[in-house]
């Protein structure tokens, strides 16, 4: 059965906004001063509609890996854990980073240890 991994929608002016998880809401007034929002994560989606339409973004573990890596997220507090929570794209992940969380990330799930081990392969370090 296939998961949603990635909701977001990508508005006329360029910005990206992701909802990583059910009530993740964001919203950005455009630069056509439309006002777009998103929200519900890998749950549902909920959004605005507007005269100028957003390209919107929904991946699951049935899209490619190429697409998957350039707009999956993954929350870290950085090497020493002290920076404050931030996001880094899979694709721009250190290869050190995705293995610790391999290592030390016991309740990732299948799909979202499939999806790092897939990062890792197409590197070639596996």
């Amino acid at each position: 059965m296939k998961k949603v991994l990635v909701s977001g929608m990508i508005t006329p002016d360029g910005t990206v906004l992701y909802s990583r998880h059910r009530h993740d809401y964001k919203e950005h007034t455009d630069a056509n001063g439309e006002w777009y929002m998103i929200d519900g994560g890998v749950d549902y989606v909920k959004s605005s509609v507007n005269n100028f339409r957003a390209q919107y973004i929904s991946l699951t573990t049935e899209s490619s890996h190429m697409e998957i890596r350039e707009h999956f997220g993954w929350g870290t507090y950085g090497k020493d854990g002290k920076e404050p929570l931030h996001e880094v794209i899979l694709k721009n992940m250190e290869t050190v980073h995705i293995e610790a969380v391999l290592r030390t990330q016991t309740r990732l799930g299948p799909h979202i240890t499939k999806l790092f081990v897939d990062e890792l392969v197409f590197r070639s370090v596996l």
